[in-house]
């Protein structure tokens, strides 16, 4: 009496789109981790999937991250990562340029397009030493720095992925003039700063847990 649930972890339809809805029609119940940016892309899919589609997030061990990788002492720095992706990458490495230069805070950047061993450990270990991650990319994709972001207590900057409008409402866009005036205030008021990082790290929480996540699902 097992029930097949269907889900995907990336936008792109492997082999086509028709394939995919075939998948989905042929599943007992259907799970995505997007919550709005699914729909966007793809219009006509909930005429196509025969059922309800549920949001699901992935799952995080947040406190696994926090505990061997929260850094409480650091000063301000910039992240920036290459994408593996072109498309993903925008003018991120431009506007990390820029920010570094004119708040003359230094920048952390890391390049993925190589892979190496152990390479999501040196990944985090970097980035938790920052302040700022600046990810302008452009695709809804599901999010995973953002997230990364939020329990770790480095302030996302710009990106329309799904999890940057649950976690960071305040920057999930790529308007520089605005990113930039956020980022001053940051730098000016430690409060309102630690304000934005709380509560995106309780939405995380609430969001993307594991208890979270398992609760979500048994109501499904």
């Amino acid at each position: 009496n097992a029930l097949i649930v269907g889900t995907i972890k990336e936008l792109y339809f492997i082999k086509d789109y028709e394939t995919r809805i075939k998948f989905f029609n042929d599943c007992d119940v259907v799970c995505v981790p997007y919550k709005e940016s699914f729909a966007t892309c793809f219009p006509k899919i909930h005429d196509d999937v025969n059922k309800t589609i549920h949001w699901l997030p992935q799952g995080y061990d947040i406190d696994f991250l926090y505990k061997n990788f929260y850094q409480e002492e650091r000063t301000d720095a910039f992240f920036s990562y290459i994408a593996p992706h072109p498309p993903r990458r925008a003018n991120t490495e431009q506007y990390t340029n820029f920010l570094s230069q004119k708040f003359n805070i230094p920048l952390i950047r890391k390049d993925l397009t190589k892979l190496h061993h152990n390479q999501w450990h040196n990944f985090i270990s970097l980035f938790s030493k920052s302040t700022f991650c600046i990810n302008l990319d452009p695709e809804p994709q599901f999010g995973q720095q953002g997230i990364q972001s939020s329990i770790l207590g480095v302030i996302n900057i710009g990106g329309v992925n799904d999890s940057h409008f649950n976690l960071w409402p305040k920057t999930c866009h790529n308007n520089l003039n605005h990113l930039t005036n956020f980022i001053e205030k940051c730098l000016d008021n430690p409060e309102y700063r630690f304000t934005i990082m709380q509560e995106s790290f309780e939405k995380a929480s609430q969001i993307y847990s594991f208890e979270a996540v398992k609760n979500k699902f048994i109501q499904i």
